[in-house]
């Protein structure tokens, strides 16, 4: 624009300057004309009004050159206010000085508004860096320069625009710019879409998923490499040489024809080192004209959850801890074999004993490992056609198909008499108690088949107890001496002292009896606790003194376990509680401390300071009476130490006592503390 009306101008100023010159000329002409012939004025008046002629022949000319350049200045004007890109012209300080109507629309600002506005009012803050790096290149040189950046609208929308400089030739002093504004918006779109479909496209050749593209004969025409490792083979060349049909796939049926291929299917895949592979493959049939002529696919690993789902399956029907079926499965098979074909239909429900017993004394891991034994004889005694599970606890249930009742029970006896011989832990003996029922018609429901069986087995674990019962406390006691200092002769002496006191202080029949027992079980407890702090010959820590203590609240547990010893559980938890109530593991006070445990506490305490440990010297009889008196009131009942120590120092109690095992020798007196066979942390 501002070319356009420098040319206008000097147009004007050209016009002017010709009159002046043909005026000047005239006068020039007339003072200098010397007089001239009548014959020459007519040549004259025609030479002039023939100028005159081209004059205004030129001057015609003129106009027209002047209308097409309006016209041209017009067409000029519209197609710079509305070329599709905007045009900014800017200052050396980037301040607009003109502007084209697009780019107003594009920066949506009135044209008047942008002028003397700076063109960094417009760009976003994130790229105002690299608009003042354009400022400073388009004014150093003439060439172009460009740069992309986020422009803001007035409304505070923002757009990507392309921005090419270029530094226009001054007319003056004034340095200027021209910038063509373009809108990229589309094309980032597109360029960041395209940008994402080739990151996809990277990320789907190189994932952990294998691509192919095979002939409908089992030829490979491509593989991405995860396949290639996925297989197992050393390059895509490798793989791409194997005959599918035959190599890979673990049998042809196992390869899907093009009508069972447009979906996702599992299949099992042969690697290269003969292993099989659970593959899912999602396949794509690429046919020309109805024909197939590629198969497409993306091949998936599952083996791992096809084992899981093939582990939740045997789960779902299986015992976790003995392998043998469930109670769920049991109960659906027997539906199933209630059947007339599978008469006489035998139901056989066993019950391990005393697995409560094992699991208080030594800890439910033992009691699992028990169970598992068991289960591992019971299942190789039936055959393949029983169905053998876990019922629940310690109860295991087997049905028999088209098997009378006699030879469920040959069976049954055959099982006993193996666990007859066999001993758990070395020492525990090992039984099952069995219950059998037969059904041979339709008329028994399979229900009162189960219940019939049941109370068999409870009826026939009541009959076992009473023989089981004595072995059973035989092995544990055998367990405790074996693990502690404790002996069978130490056993005898504290059951003769506990009877003679009990006697004495006019115990009953019963009460002694019970006294006489826990005599022997006191201890049972330690049967759980670990050997290297049972047979500790030094003080122990803090830590396993702790460990030693729980040893009153296990025998407690065990007793508990036992209808038969249950009633010595009070007596076996309290027999380390003190006078002063400074005992465990209730920390009982007095006369709250049962009879029987106050009695067993003076009784092993005395023996135990005759006898001696590995760790403590024995006392003489005359020391063995001073720290049984020192610690009454505190440790022991005064009433029941002085009953005591008048027994001991009656003559014909003291022929009782083994002399023989007792030492003359003194040491140094330790606190017996709550345990009296273990030397105490230093606090004791």
């Amino acid at each position: 624009m501002l070319a356009i009306q420098n040319k206008k101008t000097e147009d004007v100023n050209l016009k002017s300057g010709l009159r002046d010159a043909e005026e000047a000329k005239l006068v020039s002409l007339s003072r200098k004309a010397p007089e001239i012939k009548t014959e020459s004025i007519d040549e004259i008046i025609h030479e002039l009004e023939v100028h005159q002629i081209q004059l205004e022949m030129q001057n015609n000319e003129l106009k027209r050159t002047l209308q097409s350049l309006e016209e041209a200045k017009d067409r000029y004007m519209d197609l710079y206010d509305f070329a599709p890109v905007g045009y900014l012209t800017v200052s050396g300080k980037g301040v607009i000085v003109e502007a084209n109507l697009t780019a107003a629309t594009m920066l949506g600002v009135e044209r008047s508004r942008l002028l003397t506005n700076g063109v960094a009012l417009f760009i976003s803050t994130k790229d105002l860096t690299i608009w003042k790096h354009l400022l400073t290149d388009m004014f150093h040189d003439y060439k172009k320069h460009s740069c992309e950046l986020l422009l803001n609208r007035q409304d505070g929308s923002t757009f990507h625009a392309l921005l090419i400089s270029t530094r226009l030739k001054p007319c003056d002093e004034t340095q200027l710019a021209r910038i063509a504004i373009s809108n990229i918006t589309s094309h980032k779109k597109v360029e960041e879409a395209l940008k994402e479909s080739e990151e996809k496209l990277h990320s789907l050749l190189n994932s952990i998923d294998g691509i192919y593209i095979i002939t409908p004969e089992g030829k490979y025409v491509d593989v991405n490499k995860a396949l290639v490792k996925m297989l197992g083979y050393k390059n895509k060349e490798e793989l791409m040489s194997v005959d599918t049909k035959k190599e890979l796939y673990v049998s042809e049926d196992e390869r899907p024809g093009p009508d069972k291929r447009n979906r996702i299917f599992e299949t099992r895949l042969r690697k290269k080192d003969g292993s099989i592979m659970d593959a899912e493959i999602s396949s794509k049939v690429i046919s020309d004209n109805g024909k197939p002529m590629y198969y497409q696919g993306i091949v998936r690993d599952i083996t791992e959850r096809k084992k899981a789902e093939r582990q939740l399956k045997y789960l779902s029907f299986h015992d976790k801890l003995t392998g043998l079926y469930n109670r769920a499965y049991f109960e659906d098979e027997l539906k199933r074999l209630d059947a007339k074909r599978y008469l006489p239909l035998s139901l056989v429900f066993g019950d391990v004993n005393s697995l409560k017993l094992v699991n208080d004394a030594f800890g439910h891991h033992e009691g699992d490992r028990l169970l598992k034994e068991v289960a591992k004889l019971v299942k190789r005694c039936f055959r393949e056609e029983d169905i053998t599970a876990r019922w629940g606890g310690d109860e295991f249930s087997i049905v028999l198909p088209n098997t009378p009742k006699p030879v469920a029970e040959k069976t049954a006896e055959r099982i006993k008499k193996a666990l007859a011989n066999k001993r758990f832990r070395g020492k525990m003996p090992i039984s099952i108690s069995f219950g059998i029922s037969t059904k041979i018609d339709d008329s028994k429901k399979i229900q009162t088949l189960l219940k019939e069986a049941e109370n068999n087995m409870y009826r026939s674990k009541l009959t076992d107890k009473k023989s089981l019962f004595s072995s059973m406390v035989s092995s544990l006691e055998r367990t405790m001496y074996e693990k502690s200092h404790e002996t069978e002769e130490h056993g005898k002496r504290i059951r003769a002292m506990a009877l003679k006191l009990g006697k004495a202080i006019n115990l009953s029949e019963s009460r002694l009896d019970e006294l006489v027992l826990l005599a022997s079980l006191h201890d049972i407890g330690k049967v759980a606790i670990p050997e290297n702090i049972i047979q500790n010959k030094s003080k122990l820590t803090q830590k396993k003194w702790e460990i030693l203590k729980k040893h009153s609240e296990i025998g407690y547990n065990i007793a508990r376990s036992s209808p038969q010893l249950s009633y010595l559980a009070d007596g076996i938890l309290c027999h380390h509680e003190w006078w002063d109530g400074s005992g465990y593991p209730r920390c009982l006070k007095g006369e709250d401390i049962p009879i029987v445990s106050r009695i067993i506490s003076i009784v092993d305490a005395h023996d135990v300071m005759l006898s001696g440990r590995p760790y403590k010297k024995a006392l003489n009889k005359k020391e063995a009476i001073n720290e049984l008196q020192r610690c009454s009131g505190t440790q022991f009942d005064p009433k029941l130490v002085e009953n005591f120590v008048s027994l001991l120092k009656n003559e014909f109690f003291g022929a009782i006592m083994n002399e023989k095992n007792i030492k003359e020798n003194n040491f140094p007196i330790v606190a017996l503390g709550a345990s009296a066979g273990h030397l105490q942390p230093s606090t004791a």
